[in-house]
Formats: C-alpha cells, structure tokens, sequence
C-alpha cells in the first residue's frame, strides 16, 4: 500500500494525511517535556468531514476509530515519546537517568527510556 499526504492519492488514508497537513493543534506540556493536554479531536472530526462519498454510518466509525488510535489519550504517548526526555532533578555530566511512558490506544504500553 502507498499513501500520500502531497494530493496525489485519493484513498482514504491519504485524503486523511492531506486533511492534517498545515492544522495546528494545541499541545501544553510540563518543562520537562510531559504532555498535559494535546487537542487534536476537532481536527479529526473536521478531517472526517471533508471525506467525501462516505455515509453518516461509515463517518461515525471513521471517527470512533480515529479517535482511538489519533485521539487525545493515543496522540498524548505519542508525542510523549519524542518530549518527556528531561530529568525532574539534576544530574552530573555522564550520567544517565530514566524517563517512563505510557501509551494508550488499543492497549497500554509502558515505555522506558535511557538517556545520557
């Protein structure tokens, strides 16, 4: 499979990744990088909507799903994973500390990581 957020795909995957093209979303996060809120919802609903050909019922589940693997609680460890790389208390030059992540969208998945 091949999808494409440049306009050349007519899919529906890639009419979705078009949709997210240039929408910005608010996204408030700790100083060491924990997300407290990311407000992505009303940008899925509003990329749903700008599907054309599908019906209401086709539309509703497009959504719940995209709610469940896109929406606050999936998106939050997602961006987590790329954010939450600072210590809360001060280390010395080489040395290492943790950071812990959890993912939830079909399931929950605790990630850990190591930095230096």
């Amino acid at each position: 499979m091949e999808f494409s957020s440049d306009g050349t795909k007519q899919d529906i995957t890639s009419k979705l990744f078009q949709a997210f093209v240039h929408k910005p979303f608010l996204v408030v996060m700790t100083k060491q990088g924990r997300i407290l809120e990311i407000h992505v919802d009303s940008i899925l609903s509003s990329t749903v909507n700008q599907i054309t050909g599908l019906t209401v019922q086709q539309r509703a589940l497009l959504t719940e799903n995209l709610n469940k693997f896109l929406g606050g609680n999936a998106s939050k460890g997602s961006f987590e994973m790329l954010t939450a790389i600072y210590t809360s208390v001060p280390v010395d030059i080489n040395s290492c500390w943790f950071t812990t992540t959890k993912m939830k969208s079909l399931t929950t998945m605790d990630l850990r990581g190591k930095f230096f």
